[in-house]
């Protein structure tokens, strides 16, 4: 297995890249949203900019502590039989 297919892998396993993901959005769209107010980028409110996108996080290691959500870690892509429906198919 490669460098980038390890990469590939974590980023679609872990919950801190999930956590990242969700921060950089929010980050992203509020400096998107101050362009378009101010014309340029204000870094004046980045404790706000921080609190938002910290907050932006908790859903993903919400995620990530439940054992039930097979997203992250271990059980990735686990399927348990008894939750396939007739034909096997989920």
């Amino acid at each position: 297995m490669s460098v980038i297919e390890k990469v590939q892998l974590w980023y679609a396993r872990s919950p801190i890249a999930s956590a990242v993901k969700s921060f950089a959005v929010v980050v992203v769209t509020l400096a998107v949203a101050e362009w378009v107010k101010l014309g340029s980028i204000d870094f004046a409110a980045w404790q706000t900019w921080t609190i938002a996108a910290l907050a932006s996080a908790i859903v993903p290691a919400l995620n990530a502590l439940n054992p039930a959500d097979k997203r992250y870690g271990k059980t990735y892509g686990f399927v348990d039989p008894s939750d396939a429906g007739p034909d096997g198919e989920k």
